[in-house]
């Protein structure tokens, strides 16, 4: 079930829970998130793995890591300055007028940011920490990456080391080995 609410269901009252039960037929990674306005730049999300047999040998499974970009502003605030018409300056539409840049992008909802940057009174926790991983020397560890951002694409990598992408939205892949991995928004 994935659609709009008012279109394809009924939308969750504000209090309420919803469980949605299916029979899963690919293994894998993904995420759920609100379709409700942007209600998942706002936080409303998080990664659905279904486990099962994998094509090629891992020693460890780290589990998910979420790539996000992070507004300081409330999401309302951020679909309001979208929703405004498109200026025209000399002439001509000036899109980037409207495009909000977010103000830092997250790993599993944490990094740190300057809090000196933020001028208009929101709140702003200075030096939140870094998600930590552990890694082991000489084994092949599985890091499921999604991109859950709603700003645009997100480039991963990890210094000094190769990449195998092994799969790709719930869909095996044949492995092949990179040192950036580029994922576009809702891509695992």
């Amino acid at each position: 079930m994935d659609g709009v609410p008012g279109v394809t269901q009924c939308p969750i009252s504000s209090g309420k829970s919803f469980t949605y039960t299916f029979q899963a037929n690919q293994v894998g990674t993904s995420w759920w998130h609100s379709h409700y306005s942007a209600q998942y730049s706002g936080g409303a999300l998080g990664p659905m793995i279904i486990y099962g047999p994998s094509h090629v040998p891992i020693d460890q499974d780290v589990g998910p890591m979420l790539l996000t970009d992070w507004y300081h502003r409330p999401y309302l605030d951020v679909v309001e300055q979208v929703m405004q018409p498109v200026p025209i300056v000399g002439g001509q539409p000036n899109v980037p007028a409207i495009i909000p840049l977010s103000d830092n992008n997250l790993i599993n909802g944490k990094n740190n940011f300057d809090c000196s940057l933020i001028t208009d009174g929101t709140s702003c926790s200075p030096n939140a920490g870094v998600p930590n991983f552990r890694f082991s020397a000489g084994k092949r560890m599985r890091i499921r990456i999604i991109n859950a951002g709603s700003e645009g694409t997100q480039k991963f990598s990890i210094d000094g080391h190769e990449l195998s992408v092994i799969a790709n939205d719930f869909t095996q892949i044949i492995p092949y080995t990179t040192k950036i991995v580029t994922l576009a928004v809702s891509i695992k």
